[in-house]
């Protein structure tokens, strides 16, 4: 009987692994993060219209299903182009602002690795065939024509 995994292509061979103190680095900061006062977390809450970058907390926001329950997870929303200075920054948690390094290093491999990868599989290229072309720091409308 076929297995329903079957159709996954197989994990890249040639993927850096994340170093276990880098993982132990992020669990920490979401530890943190999340551990912090609420008057502290109120600062960054998501406000509608103004940002989909902020912490949302418990019970602030409501599900889509019929029911209308209260949401009861709580989450941050950091923007990849904040994090990288690619256009101006808003004010995340202190958490967030000191480890800034760490994030910017896990968001430009994490899109390297998954999002570039995976669209060169797709499209019957080499994982790699757009390494070389990932200009993740720029933004759009500043690229040379010539790109």
């Amino acid at each position: 009987m076929p297995s329903p995994f079957d159709s996954i292509p197989p994990f890249p061979d040639n993927l850096r692994l994340s170093p276990i103190a880098v993982l132990e680095q992020l669990q920490d900061l979401v530890r943190d993060t999340f551990a912090a006062p609420l008057h502290e977390k109120l600062q960054y809450a998501l406000e509608r219209g103004v940002s989909l970058f902020a912490t949302s907390l418990p019970a602030r926001s409501r599900r889509p299903a019929k029911d209308q329950r209260p949401d009861s997870s709580e989450f941050i929303r950091i923007s990849k182009d904040h994090l990288h200075g690619v256009i101006p920054s808003r004010s995340y948690p202190r958490q967030v602002e000191q480890h800034k390094p760490l994030l910017q290093s896990f968001t430009k491999h994490g899109h390297a690795c998954g999002l570039v990868c995976t669209l060169a599989v797709e499209l019957g290229l080499e994982a790699n065939a757009f390494a070389l072309l990932d200009l993740f720091d720029l933004v759009a409308e500043s690229l040379p024509p010539s790109v």
